[in-house]
């Protein structure tokens, strides 16, 4: 072997190991990855007012949805339906508006909503699933709710993301969303039949009793004095006939 083509052979050698220690793939996770923009783009976010009036709209049309998903499907249905507050479900909601995890993320939903009418409407063919969905926290992402503006244009929709725990309702029991309010009326309407009846019959049944008292009591009082006022009326009466017979015997001689 030549000697002068040993340095070669080295030099050539340390290049190739230089080239694999460069093409060599990190054991490192990156801890960002730029778009393709280069920057990231901001999530646009609602203020309290309109999340609030977002997510009452979407609860209403959640009920409407799973209700008839209970109609159709085919089982018996429990005749004792839930009650979700709105309230309550509402305060659940505030803590889900922070960055959330994507393994904690259910599914993702597209919903429009109008402003106008304080509606939403869900978009068909727009639910995407997770297999591994964390079922201690089961968010339903609202990506891209669009609110109407006056136009009612498409160019007026503003897409924004919104976290949503969604009520836990059993299959066969339908579920009416009820604020503390609704809630409270429709009571007082339902109560309020039964309750006149029940204080109508209270004092029906107590004007009663105090009939009957006052009946006895009178029938006493009357019946004590009967004596007196039968010997009254006779000693009157006698004394007058006995003057009359008197009288009569005297002039027609």
């Amino acid at each position: 072997m030549d000697a002068n083509k040993e340095p070669n052979w080295e030099k050539r050698l340390e290049n190739l190991r230089q080239t694999r220690r460069m093409k060599a793939v990190p054991t490192y996770a990156p801890l960002s990855r730029p778009s393709e923009t280069g920057t990231d783009a901001p999530v646009p976010k609602l203020d309290d007012e309109s999340r609030a009036r977002v997510l009452k709209a979407y609860l209403k049309k959640w009920q409407e949805e799973h209700n008839a998903a209970v109609a159709d499907c085919g089982e018996e249905v429990e005749t004792d339906p839930m009650i979700v507050l709105q309230e309550n479900w509402l305060n659940a909601q505030a803590s889900l508006q922070m960055s959330v995890s994507e393994k904690h993320i259910e599914s993702r939903r597209r919903i429009r909503f109008d402003a106008q009418k304080d509606s939403a409407e869900f978009e068909t063919g727009q639910i995407e699933g997770r297999e591994n969905a964390d079922a201690a926290e089961s968010g339903t992402a609202a990506d891209g709710v669009a609110e109407n503006g006056e136009g009612g244009a498409e160019e007026a929709l503003m897409p924004v993301q919104i976290n949503i725990l969604n009520p836990k309702a059993v299959n066969r029991r339908e579920v009416f969303c009820l604020s503390e309010q609704e809630l409270t009326e429709r009571l007082i309407k339902r109560l309020r039949p039964h309750l006149t009846d029940t204080v109508n019959g209270i004092i029906r049944t107590a004007v009663q009793k105090q009939m009957a008292v006052f009946t006895y009591q009178l029938q006493q009082m009357l019946h004590e004095q009967a004596g007196a006022v039968v010997e009254d009326v006779l000693e009157h009466d006698v004394r007058k006939i006995l003057n009359d017979i008197k009288y009569e015997l005297k002039y027609k001689r």
